[in-house]
């Protein structure tokens, strides 16, 4: 991703499965190579249960579900994971 100027993923409508959404995002995270505003710093194992706390995550709001990503004019570099495919 190159000096995108927004990216925003849908996810799926279904039933998400929280675990495997942390390891896509922390995969994602893994793969920016540039965080000029450190945007993803709470994008941790650690902070992982309250996932839609993190930067640019929108969660459904009583499920708690997610449903898209969004970094408007961050910056970010590196490469997309395939992952946020799934």
């Amino acid at each position: 991703m190159d000096e995108a100027e927004q990216f925003t993923s849908s996810m799926d409508d279904g039933v998400g499965d929280k675990s495997t959404d942390v390891e896509v995002f922390l995969s994602f995270k893994k793969a920016i190579k540039s965080d000029p505003a450190v945007s993803l710093s709470n994008w941790t194992a650690e902070n992982s249960e309250n996932i839609c706390s993190w930067y640019g995550i929108w969660c459904r709001k009583h499920s708690k579900i997610v449903v898209a990503i969004m970094f408007p004019k961050l910056g970010l570099e590196g490469t997309l994971s395939p992952s946020l495919g799934r």
